[in-house]
Parts: C-alpha cells; structure tokens; sequence
C-alpha cells in the first residue's frame, strides 16, 4: 500500500511540475514577436521549477550546443550594468 501511496505522490509532483512549467510557457506564448516564441521553446525544454534557479536562469546555464536556438536563447546582456554593482 506504501508503495502505491508513493507512486501517486510521485505522479502528482509530475503533474505538478509539468504545470508550472506550462503556465510560464503560456505567459511567453502570449507575447509578441519571436522572441517571446524562442522564449517560450526554452523554458518547455530545460526549465524544471524544482531545480534551483529562475527559468530565466536555467536556460542561460544551458549546455545543448547541438539545439538550433541555442545562440539565441535569452541569457543576459555581458554589456547591461547590474545595478548595485556600480
């Protein structure tokens, strides 16, 4: 009974996982113009809500050179002054 107590709960992280994940695509998916579409592409592949770090963050430490939108992907600016830092 443990055992089927604990594939459930398992189950329903999955579930879980696999709507927050959505829901941030989905918010992506509702802007504009191609960025938001390669935004969105990212974030549905690499970003696990359960793993540490924003989306955002995620998908700038990504390692899939091989992806066709990989030198695209949104990461931020080397140039941007981070405020704070001045």
């Amino acid at each position: 009974m443990e055992a089927v107590m604990e594939l459930i709960d398992t189950s329903a992280r999955i579930d879980s996982r696999d709507a927050q994940r959505q829901r941030v695509v989905d918010r992506e998916l509702k802007k504009a113009g191609f960025k938001a579409k390669i935004r969105a592409f990212c974030c549905h592949c690499i970003y696990d809500p359960y793993s540490d770090g924003t989306w955002l963050k995620q998908v700038e430490n990504c390692t899939s050179s091989h992806c066709p939108l990989f030198t695209v992907r949104p990461v931020p600016s080397p140039d941007k002054e981070v405020i704070g830092n001045a």
